[in-house]
């Protein structure tokens, strides 16, 4: 099948659509706070760090490493 093509195809021209039904656009009445009716709040200090013994955060961390070393050995024992 043959196709013919015109020089100037037509393209269709962009129309101003009305808003709100053919209506000119209502003027925006917003209300907004300059200043308000009480002082702003301090910022809140550093979160100190909880009290831990020694001894239970080397426990933790020899726990940590143990089950990251389980999840290697897991992780290249399936594909033997």
């Amino acid at each position: 099948m043959a196709y013919d093509f015109a020089e100037n195809e037509y393209e269709p021209e962009a129309l101003a659509a009305p808003a709100r039904g053919g209506r000119p656009p209502r003027k925006f009445t917003g209300i907004d706070v300059v200043d308000s009716p009480f002082p702003p709040q301090r910022p809140v200090g550093p979160i100190h760090s909880i009290q831990i013994p020694r001894w239970l955060r080397g426990f933790t961390g020899l726990l940590l490493f143990a089950i990251f070393l389980a999840m290697l050995l897991f992780f290249f024992s399936r594909y033997r």
